[in-house]
């Protein structure tokens, strides 16, 4: 019997486990294992039951969480292309994660590509107004000012 919601939580312990040690690409590889686990809204066709609810709301902010751990791990190996595809797929699962704005900017700044960071801070800003009509958080404008300060066109 291969149950995905007991393969996606086993994942996320086993990679915890190891995260911080010497065995962080272990981690790292249960993280995946977990990220490629997750198949979107737990019973989702199913009706709006408390209990489904509030399953559904742990395992995505679960998902959520390893999609973080997974893309800090990628950062600190200097893998930015892999921390961006898991930083997408934060912002596909939750467009108002600020979190995830925030890394993909970071990311494409790294990389030297000014203007892919200056679009996602444009799109965090255009849905930050129109679903709460609030502007980027200060740690948002912050790194956004320094990368369009670093910005050698601007230069």
């Amino acid at each position: 019997l291969w149950v995905d919601v007991h393969v996606f939580e086993t994942a996320i312990r086993r990679g915890r486990r190891l995260k911080g040690r010497a065995e962080d690409r272990e981690g790292l590889e249960w993280f995946e294992r977990a990220i490629d686990a997750y198949r979107g809204a737990f019973l989702d066709d199913e009706s709006g039951a408390p209990w489904i609810i509030a399953a559904r709301e742990r395992l995505k902010n679960m998902f959520l969480g390893v999609l973080k751990e997974a893309g800090r791990l990628r950062e600190a190996a200097d893998e930015y292309d892999q921390a961006i595809v898991w930083y997408q797929k934060g912002l596909a699962t939750d467009p108002l994660e600020e979190y995830f704005y925030q890394r993909l900017m970071a990311c494409y700044d790294r990389q030297g590509c000014y203007a892919e960071a200056a679009r996602v801070y444009e799109r965090c800003r255009t849905v930050l107004k129109t679903h709460f009509d609030v502007p980027p958080a200060r740690a948002t404008e912050a790194l956004y000012q320094r990368i369009r300060n670093r910005d050698p066109v601007r230069a």
